[in-house]
């Protein structure tokens, strides 16, 4: 997790490194005010359901999030 916080706390303004929404692959999002979101650079809605289930998580969390295809089980890796 960097531009976070010092406790270590999914916040907004963080950028998280997350893995499983492909086995073996992370993907990196960063957490923004919903003015500010833009979904192809991967900067997340504060509102969207994806920061809601991420803010107040710390690294090595599990974090499941419901997608229009089911279930995804993320992990917090940094």
């Amino acid at each position: 997790m960097t531009q976070g916080p010092e406790n270590g706390v999914v916040n907004v303004g963080c950028r998280v490194s997350l893995a499983g929404f492909e086995p073996g692959e992370e993907e990196t999002v960063e957490i923004v005010d919903d003015m500010s979101a833009r979904p192809a650079e991967l900067k997340v809605a504060r509102s969207s359901p994806l920061a809601q289930a991420l803010i107040g998580k710390q690294v090595g969390d599990e974090v499941v999030y419901q997608t229009p295809g089911g279930e995804v089980n993320l992990t917090v890796v940094e």
